[in-house]
């Protein structure tokens, strides 16, 4: 017998009963020295920890502090996708003269609305395949993977990307029936592991990608290098997000991680890769580009030098800044590893333009990309086409709780859990994802009306402006940021619709090319930068003089009285402007 009757005692004693055990479990265990230390009320700061990200982004953080995408930027896809007012009040947030803001020069007099096309004038991506991509769009749904996010998400960016017009990728994962709309756009990407296209021993599997290639809704495929979240890291879907369908699909076991090599088999070079493509590009008979995150821009000066004496390699690049999302990467390489794609498109577009090939190839870029003017920076910057991933994630109800790696997603999007999927609805859902990529769309036209262009690859370097301390601001092509290679600045002449048989024409008389070695190509570099460097040297000789003379011509001509000494004081007659 007890000699205290349990089972008729007050509740209140109940719950001191259960706050007395606690704390005596937490005085014996050695696994946390805050609870061993201070029962029950060490609980309190792990508990503290736990809300600490809601707290901050709900009650403690401004509108302009949060990160990746502070609560003004939210707000503006949030309102978007759902057709309401995404317009602000009472004038901008931002701190608009602080270094590293960009503006946009606009004309006095826009071009009116009557005379800007009401869609985009359609691009071939792979002009020189039996089946080119005849992209309308500029923008498209970037990689995600069915795993990573769900079969809800999956299908809700589909039906909004099919509503839109625009293309949507697979991510590594593979090309499931939930990517396929009878009027979709799809471009497939095969990784190191190539899910959805492995043999059982783990190699590529030809006769899978020729399935594949031959639905008429997949209209590209890329192989994926590298990712900007995590260069030089494969991917990564968490045990604890991976089903018994989609470890069919991927062909992996249950109950561990899937994990993806860093390093393809199959080539290590850029000759081997640009044979691997064009062994692809031959077999399927569409555009076969690749994905990377840049680092050391060397291989991408061979690549352009290969795909200028070959006429061979892919036909579009999808650049991946370190900025970009994921699922699931480590810290180290999320924080500290690979290039903003702010400085990688311009030095690859310089890369390309060095060596006459800038149209001979598409850049798409991808990287933090939420408002239309950060796809018309990038546009500016040398892509033909921007890749968004999370705004889109954003647009059918992301909270950017920053789950996405725990499978505990509370929105459905980036979860395999059956009771959070639950609440997504991908027709309501799909909705959303087109009126963002619709007012996505309507607003870069308006801007380019205001910017005085026409067709977006109009848009350069010389539009954006910006600031580098506090009161100067620069050009984006000046000699203090991205310039121009000599002679090779200016709009982009790509291939579109309305010049693809001319630009046909012109590939078929061309010689046969001979295909050089690794070594013969690293050298031939190797010449082509040493004269580069030397004709770089004359022509910073040659400016120095310049600016010498220009300054010798001011100090004669300029004028100030000063309070009585000779040295009169500092003026800057061009406000700062370079």
């Amino acid at each position: 017998m007890f000699p205290v009757d349990l089972l008729h005692l007050h509740p209140v004693w109940y719950g001191a009963l259960t706050l007395g055990l606690v704390a005596g479990y937490d005085l014996v265990q050695r696994n946390h020295t805050i609870w061993a230390n201070f029962p029950l009320l060490g609980r309190l700061r792990f508990f503290l920890e736990m809300l600490g990200p809601e707290l901050r982004q709900y009650l403690y953080m401004g509108d302009r502090e949060e990160t990746p995408f502070d609560r003004v930027v939210r707000s503006f896809v949030y309102a978007t996708a759902k057709g309401q007012n995404n317009k602000i009040g009472f004038g901008t947030q931002r701190r608009y003269t602080t270094p590293g803001e960009v503006h946009f020069l606009h004309k006095t007099f826009p071009i009116p609305e009557s005379r800007m096309a009401k869609s985009f004038t359609p691009l071939v991506i792979g002009p020189k395949r039996r089946n080119p991509y005849f992209c309308t769009g500029r923008i498209g749904i970037a990689d995600m993977s069915f795993g990573a996010i769900s079969r809800e998400a999956v299908l809700a960016f589909r039906k909004g990307a099919t509503l839109a017009g625009i293309h949507m990728c697979t991510g590594e994962g593979g090309l499931t029936d939930y990517h396929l709309d009878e009027d979709g756009l799809v471009f497939a990407e095969i990784g190191p592991a190539k899910f959805g296209y492995r043999t059982i021993d783990g190699e590529l599997d030809m006769d899978k990608v020729r399935k594949v290639a031959a639905l008429k809704q997949v209209v590209a495929f890329h192989l994926k290098l590298s990712q900007g979240a995590k260069p030089g890291a494969g991917g990564m879907l968490p045990k604890e997000k991976l089903t018994e369908e989609i470890a069919k699909i991927r062909g992996v076991p249950m109950g561990e991680d899937c994990i993806s090599p860093s390093a393809w088999e199959e080539f290590s070079d850029i000759v081997s890769l640009c044979e691997t493509l064009s062994m692809l590009q031959e077999e399927t008979g569409k555009p076969v580009g690749i994905k990377l995150a840049v680092g050391d821009k060397y291989d991408i000066q061979l690549l352009a030098l290969y795909m200028q004496m070959t006429g061979k390699g892919p036909d579009y690049i999808i650049l991946d800044g370190g900025e970009g999302g994921t699922g699931a990467a480590p810290v180290m390489l999320a924080d500290h590893v690979g290039m903003s794609i702010e400085h990688a498109l311009p030095m690859v577009d310089n890369i390309f333009r060095k060596l006459g090939i800038r149209d001979d190839v598409v850049l798409i870029s991808s990287g933090k990309v939420a408002t239309p003017a950060d796809v018309a920076r990038h546009l500016a910057l040398g892509a033909d086409i921007v890749h968004i991933a999370r705004a889109f994630m954003l647009s059918i109800g992301c909270i950017m709780a920053l789950k996405c790696h725990t499978n505990h997603c509370p929105t459905g999007i980036a979860t395999q859990n059956k009771w959070l999927r639950r609440g997504l609805d991908p027709e309501r859902k799909g909705i959303r994802a087109y009126n963002y990529a619709n007012g996505l769309a309507k607003e870069l036209r308006q801007l380019m009306a205001i910017c005085g262009v026409t067709e977006t690859w109009q848009w350069n370097r010389s539009k954006l402006l910006m600031v580098t301390e506090p009161g100067v601001v620069r050009p984006f092509d000046s000699k203090h940021l991205f310039p121009y290679p000599i002679g090779r600045g200016g709009p982009r002449n790509p291939v579109t619709i309305h010049n693809l048989e001319e630009y046909r024409a012109k590939w078929k008389i061309a010689d046969t090319p001979v295909i050089p070695t690794q070594v013969e190509l690293e050298e031939r570099l190797e010449q082509l930068l040493a004269k580069e460097a030397q004709l770089t040297a004359v022509d910073n000789l040659k400016r120095l003089a310049a600016d010498a003379m220009m300054l010798a011509d001011k100090a004669d001509i300029i004028q100030v009285p000063g309070d009585g000494d000779d040295e009169p004081p500092d003026i800057d007659l061009l406000g700062q402007i370079a």
